[in-house]
């Protein structure tokens, strides 16, 4: 669990050097940015960051190897990086 956060921490702004975006505003933009996501996409990424599952797990659920949820989940978040870098969440 901790691994799937930490992988997030580089993406979420920081509360020292963006202290006026709150948690629920920070959570609906992702809310946003997940639902212009393909299905699939956002699945992976809800399973990994939401549930906590690992790569493997995911892989097998999703008929995925884990090579490639790797590789969606490594996309995606450089994707939603550069979408709260535009809506100006991201510091």
């Amino acid at each position: 669990m901790v691994m799937a956060l930490d992988e997030l921490a580089d993406i979420l702004p920081d509360e020292r050097y963006a202290p006026s975006r709150n948690d629920e505003e920070i959570g609906k933009s992702i809310s946003i940015f997940l639902n212009k996501q393909k299905e699939v996409v956002r699945r992976v990424f809800l399973l990994k960051y939401f549930y906590f599952e690992s790569n493997i797990a995911i892989a097998e659920r999703c008929g995925f190897t884990e090579r490639k949820v790797t590789h969606m989940l490594a996309h995606t978040r450089a994707q939603l990086k550069e979408y709260l870098i535009k809506e100006e969440i991201y510091l």
